[in-house]
């Protein structure tokens, strides 16, 4: 419409709403819609930078155990189906990535190299207990779900 500012949201002239404002008032809204997707659960680990416990009577040698840094619901896509080859200690892997998103609040203290395990999942049974690898995090202003980049390897 001539004159209006782009910006502007002129349903009520009385009370112009930015943009901005209208996107703010909305993400709380958005953000529900996008966790009411998540439907699977994971738990997001750490490993500890605690001392590893021994057993003087055998000398087995147990890591401490990993922290735990989130817990709660998530949804896995695969961006793509296409895997890639890598090799680790001779052995052939194949590499496939995934997007996890987990709800904004909650899921701040992830970070590169933590460990998800999916521990349920509601339309597939085979992604339960899968492991990924967090290799990419996801920070941006209006975000309605944390969206990590991550790899599992097989």
């Amino acid at each position: 419409m001539a004159g209006q500012h782009p910006a502007r949201d002129f349903d009520d002239q009385r009370f112009p709403v930015s943009l901005a404002d209208a996107i703010a008032a909305t993400l709380p809204e958005l953000r529900a819609h996008a966790e009411s997707l998540m439907v699977d659960t994971c738990t997001i680990t750490r490993a500890s930078t605690g001392a590893p416990v021994v057993d003087n009577n055998n000398g087995t040698v147990t890591p401490a155990a990993p922290a735990t840094i989130y817990a709660g619901p998530c949804r896995v896509q695969l961006p793509d189906a296409v895997e890639k080859a890598a090799e680790a200690g001779g052995d052939a892997l194949s590499v496939q990535a995934a997007i996890i998103s987990l709800p904004v609040a909650g899921s701040e203290a992830v970070a590169v190299g933590d460990v998800v395990t999916v521990t349920s999942a509601t339309f597939d049974a085979d992604l339960a207990d899968v492991d990924y690898v967090v290799r990419g995090l996801h920070r941006k202003s209006h975000a309605t779900a944390r969206r990590l980049r991550c790899e599992e390897a097989n």
